[in-house]
């Protein structure tokens, strides 16, 4: 049997740990970045430039999000102190509903979670259901559905490309026939 009776390498003195502080509009940058596509200047635009405190409240404006969006923010929200998030006015696909929902799962700090004017069909409720039967920090959850309420999202413009991604639908104006 072979021993080693000391170590081949001895530091003088010991390693610093590194402090690192990431501003979080570089934060954003770089996830953005990291799916290789550039920021979103609406998100950009929320996020306090050279700020390292927890965002305040963030808002996704675009009302038909693609799938790389929704993933390069979601990589940010799962890694950022964020205290308010709104999909306000957002429609989404069952897989960007379940993405979002499990960025947002674990968050220690998130207080509020807003989808007013968000549909939301069964399968949807079956995850936001989940979602906050598994959630310790959220507080408030506003689910206001009311089309004369104003969502402050971007305007749809309409573009050549026809996607094909089946987004959630629900009736706008009364979710008396959902089955709860």
């Amino acid at each position: 049997a072979i021993t080693i009776d000391k170590p081949m390498f001895k530091r003088k003195r010991p390693m610093d740990k590194p402090v690192v502080t990431l501003k979080m509009d570089e934060l954003y940058t770089r996830c953005c970045h990291l799916r290789e596509i550039l920021p979103i200047p609406a998100t950009l635009k929320q996020i306090p430039k050279g700020s390292i405190d927890p965002i305040p409240y963030l808002h996704l404006r675009n009302p038909r999000p693609s799938m790389i969006e929704i993933w390069s923010l979601t990589d940010f929200i799962r890694i950022s102190p964020l205290i308010c998030m709104s999909f306000d006015g957002v429609t989404l696909t069952h897989e960007m509903f379940k993405i979002i929902l499990s960025s947002l799962l674990y968050k220690r700090f998130l207080e509020k979670l807003s989808l007013r004017n968000t549909p939301i069909d069964n399968d949807g409720w079956k995850m936001l259901s989940y979602f906050l039967s598994m959630n310790r920090a959220l507080k408030r959850l506003d689910i206001t559905q009311c089309h004369l309420l104003d969502v402050h999202t971007q305007r749809i413009k309409s573009s050549g490309k026809i996607s094909n991604e089946v987004r959630m639908t629900c009736n706008i104006n009364d979710r008396s026939d959902m089955d709860w």
